[in-house]
């Protein structure tokens, strides 16, 4: 089942301080506070404070150019009535159809972040154009939400609530990396489970709420990147560059250096990682058992 993102964005839009909006999982709809029924499966969305209508508009403000509308905007907004004030200095400067478009825009990627945080795919009838050059955005005239993720590709957070998706890309690398002879989706979810039970970071990369990547990191004193995996018709598109450059950020905030450990003979893995500025091997990790006394290194 996927979710009408514009659905989505209505719902937010109608949501109040007296009215709240959920999405009834059982009958595929957004349901206010009196429509609710409580013995379906239910996912909240986020309420008026979440929203945040007042922050957006101080976002808006900060991107407007010309300097007398952006003062005067800037005082509406300061004291009692300050949305009714705001829309009235956009009518007075010409910029009620930029506000708007910045609103809707604002809106989208507010839908967006509660479809990935709650694991659903969604589609989106009106997506936002690609990003632009920066020279060419200077010479737009129209607001622009500027993201620092590419617009197709999500890198998200996982945890037990938005499990489910990516336990299906687990199996999938599982089978691939020949650790099951078939797609074991109970094996799959324990090696996210635990990986979580742990206190690792799981990242999976999603478009449209669909996952199709992931990478474990277990960040501690150092960070140790495991089970990167990205769907085959996904592969050479960067989404496995996209979850490292992610791992390595969060490893970066708590000071950690990162590692990634591969088998002897995963000569693909390791061209990737050399590619991607991994290339001085740290350890060599030896398994006793059945040997001759000797190993063999490349």
């Amino acid at each position: 089942m996927k979710v009408n993102l514009q659905d989505v964005m209505d719902a937010l839009d109608m949501t109040s301080g007296e009215e709240s909006y959920w999405y009834d999982v059982d009958t595929d709809r957004f349901v206010g506070s009196h429509e609710r029924n409580e013995n379906h499966d239910l996912i909240a969305l986020p309420d008026h404070y979440e929203i945040n209508d007042y922050g957006i508009m101080e976002d808006f403000i900060e991107q407007v150019k010309d300097d007398e509308a952006r003062e005067w905007l800037g005082n509406a907004i300061r004291g009692r009535g300050a949305f009714r004030m705001f829309r009235a200095t956009c009518e007075r400067f010409d910029l009620t159809a930029d506000w708007y478009r910045y609103k809707e825009q604002a809106y989208r990627w507010k839908a967006i972040d509660w479809c990935l945080e709650n694991g659903l795919e969604y589609y989106d009838e009106k997506p936002l154009a690609p990003a632009e050059d920066e020279d060419e955005a200077e010479e737009d005239e129209e607001p622009v939400m500027v993201r620092t993720t590419e617009q197709n590709i999500r890198i998200v957070e996982i945890n037990r609530k938005n499990l489910v998706g990516t336990v299906l890309l687990a199996a999938a690398y599982l089978k691939e990396m020949k650790l099951t002879d078939d797609a074991d989706l109970e094996l799959a979810r324990d090696l996210l489970e635990e990986a979580l039970e742990r206190g690792d970071t799981v990242l999976s990369a999603v478009q449209s709420g669909q996952p199709v990547g992931f990478v474990t990191a277990a960040i501690g004193v150092d960070c140790l990147i495991s089970h990167l995996y990205v769907k085959k018709d996904f592969r050479r598109h960067g989404i496995g560059s996209l979850l490292l450059q992610r791992a390595a950020e969060l490893a970066e905030e708590s000071k950690a250096q990162v590692f990634a450990d591969i088998g002897p003979d995963n000569r693909v893995a390791r061209q990737f990682l050399n590619k991607n500025g991994y290339g001085r091997i740290e350890h060599i990790r030896l398994t006793k058992g059945e040997a001759d006394g000797t190993d063999t290194v490349e």
